[in-house]
């Protein structure tokens, strides 16, 4: 499919826990909880970001991502509320 419209698909080595910090400091700071997003990476292995959604389809990645998204919810609900408690 990729192919079809943007031509070859080229796969270039680079840091992924380098990304992942990176795209997950750009989530904290935008405050957005759960997003997914596109990456160019160039053929020095540099990343550049180029879109950050908020709650985007991961229709790829459905399966694998309804759990770890269920979870953060949950845990996100559970934080709220505790501190909410402890305020009151």
């Amino acid at each position: 499919m990729y192919e079809q419209i943007n031509d070859e698909v080229v796969h270039f080595p680079f840091d992924l826990a380098n990304l992942k910090q990176v795209a997950n400091r750009a989530a904290e700071v935008l405050d957005v909880h759960i997003y997914g997003g596109d990456v160019i990476i160039d053929a020095n292995g540099d990343f550049h970001i180029i879109d950050l959604n908020d709650w985007p389809s991961f229709a790829p990645c459905r399966a694998e991502a309804a759990e770890a998204i269920a979870q953060m919810v949950y845990h996100k609900f559970i934080e709220k509320n505790h501190n909410a408690e402890r305020t009151s």
